[in-house]
């Protein structure tokens, strides 16, 4: 009997842990080469799982493996699709830098996959703005520099210069016995951008690209308030106030901190016995907290109240929720409105500049 074979298009490599939505992305392009069904995706998908992702995909219910995109949810949730993943893939994103000899257009593919992965739902205006800021942060002083004289461009059009003047460098840093003034040279590229504004107005438009993205990076610019201020490198960012909190009985100042692993309350702000504590906690400069033990306390923000399990630590007038507390309360850090949400409420976050005492 005459059988017909058809060579398939060739698959991404197994994939075990990182970034799920890229993996997916490709074996869904190579699924629309192949003309796969859903059904087709759905049988071949586990067998290019390995690792971890095998056994996240072993203990998932049966109910999600049935169809393709329940199963995709599935799995993107239990790869950072959760808030704390959401809020990981931020970090990662507001710390990357361009790596030597990394291409342009790779530098500026894995600063909008990571950003994708923390905002799925941001709004295409907030997301240039993010992503302007951090691609200048991340390129080399020189480009940088070139980069800042034009605040009036989009993303895609400074993504298009930045390759053109990376070029530029590149060449002239292989020519012998003679230099190219990258700032003379960048002159020439003036037909993929705009006009170049007076230097009071691109001076104005810089600072204004910075407080935007200061609003936008709540969640990112926050620290862990105990321990920078404990730390002996005396170093300190921003935290945010969530409006009016009430722990227990008493009205109390609360911050939100994703970097912060567990939520902490001082010993001060409570009453009664503390359940014993073997964790150990510390600070942003690698100094062990004072850690006297673990308390149950009801927690009031907005028309949110609460039960959570707090770690007591020897300092003073603290109260930190850290991404714990979040996760249980199932609450997301709104950066573009500065809000922290949860299903059935929300409250204003308001930066706090100073430490608590």
């Amino acid at each position: 009997m005459a059988t017909s074979s058809r060579t398939s298009v060739a698959l991404p490599e197994t994939f075990s842990d990182g970034d799920i939505v890229l993996w997916l992305r490709k074996f869904e392009l190579c699924s629309t080469a192949n003309d796969w069904k859903d059904t087709d995706m759905l049988k071949r998908l586990p067998t290019l799982l390995s690792g971890k992702a095998f056994a996240v995909f072993e203990r998932l219910a049966a109910e999600a493996k049935e169809d393709y995109k329940t199963l995709t949810k599935a799995l993107t949730a239990a790869f950072g699709g959760d808030t704390t993943g959401k809020h990981l893939a931020m970090m990662a994103f507001r710390s990357r830098t361009r790596k030597p000899d990394e291409d342009i257009q790779v530098f500026a593919y894995n600063l909008e996959a990571l950003l994708r992965r923390a905002m799925p739902k941001i709004e295409n205006g907030d997301r240039d703005v993010l992503l302007q800021q951090q691609f200048i942060e991340g390129v080399p002083t020189e480009l940088k520099r070139e980069l800042l004289q034009r605040p009036s461009m989009s993303y895609e059009e400074m993504v298009a210069v930045a390759q053109q003047l990376d070029l530029v460098s590149q060449i002239s840093s292989h020519q012998t016995g003679s230099q190219v003034n990258l700032a003379s040279a960048s002159d020439n590229l003036q037909t993929t951008t705009r006009d170049q504004p007076l230097v009071a107005q691109l001076m104005e438009n810089v600072e204004t690209l910075t407080r935007k993205v200061s609003e936008l990076s709540v969640s990112v610019a926050n620290v862990n308030a105990t321990s920078a201020r404990n730390s002996t490198r005396g170093r300190r960012g921003p935290c945010y106030q969530c409006g009016k909190t009430r722990v227990g009985a008493h009205e109390q100042k609360c911050l939100v901190d994703t970097g912060a692993t567990v939520s902490l309350i001082s010993r001060e702000l409570i009453s009664g016995p503390l359940k014993p504590c073997s964790l150990k906690a510390r600070g942003i400069g690698g100094e062990e907290l004072q850690v006297l033990g673990m308390k149950e306390l009801e927690l009031s923000i907005g028309t949110l109240t609460i039960s959570h399990q707090f770690m007591v630590v020897g300092m003073r007038n603290t109260c930190i929720l850290g991404a714990d507390f979040l996760k249980s309360g199932r609450m997301v850090v709104d950066i573009a409105n500065s809000k922290l949400t949860w299903p059935s409420g929300e409250v204003a976050l308001v930066i706090e500049t100073t430490a608590p005492t």
